[in-house]
């Protein structure tokens, strides 16, 4: 219908490996890399393209974090760089490779078809996977919501739709909780 948009369905965990562990020629395997780093950030496009390691991470223990602000939205995030994340920040010495918005969502159409993931992948498809990946692992979402940048729970709801995994985990250990 009109003035809806279009439900973005997030990767899957076993997708998100795939596409990680994939062989891919040399620009998409650069976007494909960014993407990765968004989905285990939970970083926007334009967020990514502004990141730089030395100014806006903190080491806390064996874990980095980002401590930043939106750019789209000015609201603070503070979210961890996951071990793929932080894997792609090695392989490109902590300096992320820089490409247009359009660009990595048409590359990224073509790493969608080489790996025959049948969902649109586009580069805001990594914050919903995040998100989804983060609350499907039950992290609580006011917590998604901060790393995220989100000052209302609602939008991070909009993010990260109820996962039928996490209904039928939390389902099964109410059922054995019951006497």
């Amino acid at each position: 219908p009109r003035g809806k948009s279009k439900e973005r369905r997030p990767l899957s965990e076993k997708e998100l490996k795939m596409m990680r562990d994939a062989e891919l020629p040399d620009k998409e395997a650069k976007v494909r890399d960014l993407f990765i780093f968004a989905a285990y950030t939970g970083l926007a496009f334009c967020d990514v393209m502004d990141f730089d390691f030395k100014s806006m991470t903190e080491q806390s223990g064996e874990m980095y974090f980002i401590d930043g602000s939106r750019l789209k939205t000015g609201t603070n995030f503070f979210t961890p760089i996951l071990a793929p994340a932080m894997e792609v920040l090695e392989r490109y010495n902590y300096k992320l490779p820089k490409i247009s918005n359009q660009k990595a969502n048409d590359y990224l159409h073509l790493v969608e078809s080489r790996l025959k993931i049948n969902k649109s992948i586009t580069f805001h498809v990594a914050r919903h996977s995040f998100a989804t990946l983060s609350l499907s692992h039950d992290v609580p979402i006011e917590k998604v919501a901060r790393m995220l940048g989100h000052t209302d729970i609602k939008t991070t709801q909009i993010y990260a739709k109820i996962l039928k995994t996490t209904v039928e985990k939390h389902a099964l250990a109410l059922s054995n909780a019951i006497i």
